[in-house]
């Protein structure tokens, strides 16, 4: 065959790392907002690729006793002319191939042309319409491991609207280019969780949302190559949320953090840490403007208190080093 299909490549899923905590420590007048806990960018252990075992759906050349001459290509742009193209269709007995292969349905020619079953030695199986000796318009192709594909072919490739089904009780239903989840689909894991949204080359890459196993909405934004990048909105376990800027999977560039608290950073991020300017605004109405560097108040800021007091002071990684009263003139 020309190649077996080669999609659910990267089938990764997001999550919540186990562990976050709100490192949001404020002890007296020091006001250090440590913050070691990041979001989990995509969960792994989906990463590998994943392809169907047995040879996609046809592949006749290859199992073609040695007079047969290989299967031509099926002219681009002449799929719906091709498939309703029924002159010269017959029905024959089943077919054993070289190789063991089997068989039966429509021919034209020397060709399996219209609708048939292939049935191979290792127990994968297609069932579905031929052009030319090879899986082209509707089928199903069933592999010798249970996995499964339901759907548009072209050229014996996954291509259109299709569902896979994974041994493992994965599946991902939508849009398919060349083998390769390409367009709008859904992926949905064994563990209840799933992902709707855009996929590029077998990656999610465009706009989705990740929902948890508990139905919670953990992500919703854009993605890159399988990464949260560009605009997004994270849900920790804690109950803190983030929405604002993400790059190549963390935080990055202008955001939001709230905690269930009441507490509130908005402003600058480098890889999921507080860093440049920013303003901190505890429960208790007190608020912190200025710099930041690494996830903590370092440089020169302004503390204003409940009462509408202010301070001026020099921080260095999260405590105060000087102060002074900023009277209203």
């Amino acid at each position: 065959m020309a190649g077996a299909l080669q999609f659910l490549s990267g089938c990764r899923k997001c999550c919540n790392l186990g562990d976050d905590k709100n490192d949001a420590a404020d002890g007296g007048m020091t006001y250090l907002y440590d913050e070691s806990a990041m979001p989990m960018p995509l969960h792994q252990e989906h990463g590998e690729q994943t392809t169907l075992e047995a040879p996609s759906a046809v592949g006749l050349a290859q199992e073609a006793l040695p007079q047969d001459p290989i299967a031509p290509p099926v002219v681009s742009g002449d799929r719906d002319l091709q498939l309703q193209d029924d002159e010269g269709l017959e029905e024959r007995p089943e077919t054993v191939f070289q190789m063991g292969a089997k068989y039966r349905g429509q021919w034209k020619g020397i060709h399996p042309h219209g609708q048939g079953f292939l049935s191979r030695t290792d127990g994968s199986s297609y069932v579905g319409n031929f052009v030319q000796g090879r899986a082209h318009g509707h089928g199903k192709l069933v592999a010798a491991n249970g996995n499964e594909y339901e759907g548009q072919w072209d050229q014996d490739r996954a291509d259109g609207y299709g569902v896979y089904r994974h041994e493992d009780g994965s599946t991902y239903e939508g849009q398919w280019r060349q083998d390769a989840k390409c367009g709008t689909g859904s992926e949905r894991w064994s563990d209840g969780s799933k992902y709707e949204g855009q996929f590029l080359d077998g990656m999610k890459h465009g706009t989705g949302t990740y929902t948890s196993n508990q139905n919670v909405v953990v992500f919703t934004g854009q993605f890159n190559h399988d990464k949260m990048d560009g605009h997004g909105k994270y849900t920790f376990v804690d109950g803190r949320t983030y929405e604002g800027a993400w790059l190549k999977g963390h935080m990055h560039g202008e955001g939001m953090m709230q905690w269930p608290d009441g507490s509130k950073y908005s402003g600058s991020y480098w890889e999921d840490l507080r860093q440049g300017q920013g303003v901190l605004t505890w429960p208790d109405g007190r608020v912190y403007r200025g710099e930041w560097n690494k996830g903590k108040q370092h440089g020169t800021g302004v503390v204003t208190d409940p009462n509408g007091n202010e301070k001026k002071g020099t921080w260095e990684n999260g405590l105060e080093v000087t102060s002074k009263d900023l009277v209203e003139e």
